[in-house]
């Protein structure tokens, strides 16, 4: 997997919420992080980076 660069990354999608946190019940960590397109074909859900930012 190559290495995220954050500064990269569209400020729309630290907007988005993940599904899968949602659907879990975990909507303070839906949040939390960058959402990313699901990498399997065909596949048109996004998913979450729980990525801490570091300074």
């Amino acid at each position: 997997m190559d290495p995220v660069i954050l500064s990269d990354v569209p400020l729309e999608r630290f907007q988005q919420q993940c599904y899968l946190c949602m659907e879990r019940g975990e909507e303070k960590r839906a949040y939390l992080g960058a959402c990313m397109p699901c990498n399997k074909p065909g596949c048109k859900k996004v998913r979450l980076k729980h990525k801490k930012i570091q300074r």
